[in-house]
């Protein structure tokens, strides 16, 4: 059971991840940044097989433009696309575990998972967390916003304009997902990175869900994603933190680490995750360069904006 439940979460894995890797870079039109990069080009690739999907099971009708976004919001594309991954690790596992049920082979799987998982996650990390580090994905406070009614607000934008007036929350919400993508970067703090990478990517999910942000499934599966990576350290987990008991080590041996040398493994590593991080800083400094100046205001409706915070009220 084991072998097939690896198996297949390393198919339906890998079917999700990988189309979405390009998206990562947002200089290429990840994210949303552009409409027409690579990014785009290559999701376009895929998209098909998702609005296929769409049409002839979930029975929704019309062209559905966004679903060509390459993009990875809560469209009908991508839930299709989710759906034919789960049929297909399904199907393909249960092959897979049959046909060589009397002599067991692949015991590369395990370890191939928890590497596409800990890289799924941490690429796909990076670019939210320098948006949130850079005033982009949460700029400052406009004049505006600040005119609107808080009954006029959209639930996500009210979830945005609380997120824009407070720069040091959305700089720590930044720094917390560059934290988890640091230490999934490396074999031994990957459990720490995975247990990181759960606490901060629920509380998006579960803000996500509860606003009604459109990338609530991309955010579920970074998730489920950092959840699967615990359970291979689950018995020490639970010998730690609930027993109280010492824990031995893990062997740091893996089919990787033996056919693949050092140097090789920190090159491909520096250049999957800084080419991720120079993509971003690209794309997101031209759009901070086109962000207008703010100027001083007097009126007293933009208050908040020069409102200075003070940790105990003298009231």
């Amino acid at each position: 059971m084991r072998r097939f439940l690896e198996r297949f979460a390393l198919i339906a894995f890998a079917l999700y991840h990988l189309p979405l890797f390009l998206n990562n870079y947002p200089s290429l039109g990840g994210g949303g940044f552009n409409d027409t990069g690579l990014a785009v080009r290559w999701g376009h690739v895929f998209t098909p097989a998702g609005v296929w999907v769409a049409h002839h099971i979930f029975h929704i009708a019309g062209p559905m433009p966004n679903g060509y976004r390459g993009d990875n919001g809560d469209v009908a594309e991508e839930f299709g696309r989710l759906l034919l991954a789960v049929v297909i690790g399904l199907v393909c596992a249960l092959w897979w575990t049959s046909a060589d049920r009397r002599r067991p082979r692949a015991s590369w799987v395990p370890e191939t998972l928890r590497v596409l998982l800990r890289y799924s996650i941490a690429l796909g990390l990076a670019s939210y967390a320098i948006a949130k580090l850079l005033p982009v994905q949460f700029p400052p406070l406009r004049g505006p916003i600040l005119n609107q009614r808080v009954g006029d607000l959209t639930p996500m934008a009210l979830l945005w304009t609380f997120m824009e007036y407070s720069r040091p929350y959305a700089f720590f919400g930044g720094l917390m997902e560059m934290t988890a993508v640091l230490l999934l970067c490396f074999r031994r703090t990957a459990t720490l990175g995975a247990l990181t990478c759960l606490a901060v990517m629920l509380n998006v999910a579960l803000l996500n869900w509860a606003y009604g942000v459109p990338v609530k499934l991309y955010s579920t599966m970074l998730v489920v994603s950092a959840a699967v990576l615990l359970l291979y350290d689950l018995p020490r987990l639970y010998a730690l933190f609930v027993k109280d008991a010492p824990v031995a080590t893990t062997s740091q041996v893996s089919f990787v680490h033996e056919r693949i040398p050092a140097r090789w493994r920190w090159t491909i590593k520096a250049l999957l995750l800084g080419s991720v991080c120079l993509s971003s800083l690209m794309a997101m400094e031209s759009a901070l360069a086109r962000q207008p100046v703010r100027s001083a205001v007097g009126d007293s409706t933009y208050r908040l904006l020069r409102a200075r915070f003070h940790l105990i009220s003298v009231r």
